[in-house]
C-alpha cells in the first residue's frame, strides 16, 4: 500500500487504468508535486514555484540541463494542451484494439508521447519519473507487464530521447524481454534470436515462442 510518492502515482495510475478512466491536467500537478515531495527527502534540490505547477510564461523556470532541447517555458501550455488531445486518443486505441496489437501500440503510442512529455518539460523537476509512469498506464490499460526501467538504463533513456523512434525502440527490446504466460504470469525469455524469442514461465512452467513481427518497425 502506497501513501504518498512515486509508488502512490503508481497505485492511482493503475486504479485509472483498470477503471478505464482518463488522466487530466490536475492529476499530472498533483503527481509531480508528490514525486518532488518524496525527491527531496532524499536530497535532490527542487524549486518551490516548480512543485505542482506548470512552466508557463508567468513562470518560466527552466528544465533540467539532463534534457537538453527542452521546449521553453512560453511553448509548454500549447505544447501540453496537444499532448494531451493525443494522449487521449492513443488510449482510446489501446482499448478498442485486438489483443495481437497490445504490445506494439504500447511501443508505439508510448514512445512516442514520453518522448514528447520529455520534450515539452511540463515540470521544472520530476518529468522523467511522470513519462515513465504514464507508459505504465497503456501497460495497465491493456493488462501488458509494466516496462521497468532500472538506475542502469539510466544514460541509455537519456540518449534514446534524442527521437521517438529510438524511445520506442527502448521500450520494444523491454517488452520482447517478460511478455505474459496464456497463464497470465510473466514469463522469462530463455532463448533469443532476431524476430522469434522463447520463454518459460516460473509458474506453470509452460514454454512458448513468440514471433515479434508486430515490432520489426521499431527494432
Amino acid at each position: 500500500e502506497a501513501e504518498h510518492g512515486y509508488a502512490e502515482v503508481l497505485r492511482q495510475i493503475k486504479d485509472r487504468a483498470s477503471q478505464k478512466l482518463p488522466i487530466d491536467r490536475d492529476d499530472l500537478k498533483k503527481w509531480q508535486k508528490g514525486i518532488v515531495e518524496e525527491q527531496k527527502q532524499y536530497g535532490m534540490p527542487c524549486r518551490p514555484d516548480g512543485v505542482g505547477r506548470y512552466r508557463t510564461p508567468s513562470n518560466p523556470l527552466k528544465a533540467l540541463k539532463t534534457n537538453p532541447g527542452a521546449a521553453a517555458a512560453d511553448d509548454v501550455p500549447r505544447l501540453m494542451e496537444q499532448w494531451f488531445i493525443d494522449f487521449f486518443m492513443g488510449a482510446t486505441r489501446c482499448m478498442l484494439a485486438p489483443p495481437y496489437y497490445h504490445i506494439p501500440l504500447i511501443a508505439e503510442i508510448g514512445g512516442e508521447l514520453m518522448r514528447r512529455f520529455e520534450k515539452a518539460a511540463p515540470f521544472a523537476g520530476g518529468n522523467g519519473c511522470l513519462s515513465r509512469a504514464l507508459l505504465t498506464y497503456f501497460c495497465y490499460l491493456v493488462d501488458q507487464p509494466v516496462v521497468i526501467f532500472t538506475i542502469d538504463d539510466r544514460k541509455k533513456f537519456l540518449r534514446s530521447l534524442s527521437s521517438a523512434k529510438s524511445v520506442q525502440r527502448m521500450i520494444a527490446e523491454k517488452l520482447r524481454a517478460e511478455p505474459r504466460c496464456p497463464c497470465g504470469n510473466v514469463a522469462a525469455r530463455v532463448h533469443h534470436l532476431p524476430w522469434l524469442d522463447t520463454y518459460q514461465c516460473g509458474e506453470c512452467n509452460k514454454t512458448f515462442r513468440l514471433q515479434w513481427n508486430s515490432l520489426r518497425k521499431f527494432i
